[in-house]
Parts: C-alpha cells; structure tokens; sequence
C-alpha cells in the first residue's frame, strides 16, 4: 500500500500517504482520491452539515439522540458524539438511547453526552428485544424526557 501511495504521487501528483481516509478499504480512498479528485471528509461532520442540523438547535431546549451500542468505538466519529459536540456549542443537555452500553461511560461523558439510557430493561434475548423495540425506545424517551424535566425543575404530571 506504501508503494501504491508513493506511484500515485509519483505520477499524478496527488499526495495520499498521509490523507486521512486514503487507506480506507484497502486503499479505495487513496484510489478515489488520485483518479477522480475525491475529497476526505470526517463522516459525520460531513453529515451534520449536509442535513443542516445546527439550524434545529438554535431553537432547542433538549437533543436526544441514539446509538445501538454505546463504547468506546463511539467515541471514533459516530453519530452521537459528534451531534453532542454540536450541541454543547448551544449549552443544550444531550441523551443518548442506546440499545446497550459499555461498563465505564466517563469517556463517553467527557464528550458532551449528559445521560446514556440503555433501552433494555430487564432481562432478555435478542430477538425478545427486536421484537420489543418500538415499547422499549418509547419507554427509554419518556425516561429521557422525565429525567429533563426533573433537571428543569418543572411538575410532572401523569
């Protein structure tokens, strides 16, 4: 791959050996990059961007947010992290739902995430949970919205 890197600089011009994203599925990127004039972008910078979702949070009180496991592969440019650091940008508390969790979420935290809710509730098996899932994120969202209220400080009412 170094040698592939060092040929398409060599001939083209188009330095790849360092770009970010450049060896990404064996080198498309580098190859994308070198004979179509591709860019690199972060993913979900890119993403965030394009559905202009910083326009939402001007008027926002609340973002809540998802992510079927929260780990420490979250923290390497998904979805949640980084609609977190948007948000902290307008002071607005953010809560993941996530399907499952990892054990030590301080990494998690230190990102702008204020609470991770895990969907799971009790005990049970995968297919128990598909089966389950519109109840289950239903009762997660109640959760998160309730744990926003009781920070508020506002009366909730049944």
């Amino acid at each position: 791959m170094h040698h592939y890197g060092e040929k398409i600089e060599e001939c083209l011009g188009v330095a790849v050996l360092e770009a970010p994203g450049a060896g990404a599925a064996g080198g498309l990127g580098a190859g994308l990059m070198a004979f179509c004039g591709a860019k690199s972008y972060s993913g979900i910078s890119k993403v965030l961007s394009i559905l202009e979702i910083e326009s939402h949070f001007q008027d926002a009180d609340l973002v809540i947010t998802g992510e079927g496991r929260m780990d420490s592969q979250s923290l390497n440019g998904k979805a949640p992290v980084g609609i977190a650091q948007l948000a902290k940008k307008y002071h607005l508390p953010v809560i993941a739902v996530v399907g499952s969790s990892d054990d030590d979420l301080g990494p998690i935290y230190a990102t702008g995430i204020d609470l991770v809710l895990d969907v799971i509730n009790k005990p049970m098996d995968l297919d128990t949970a598909i089966s389950q899932t519109e109840r289950l994120i239903t009762n997660a969202g109640e959760s998160a919205f309730r744990a926003f209220l009781l920070a508020k400080k506002v009366p909730i009412s049944v």
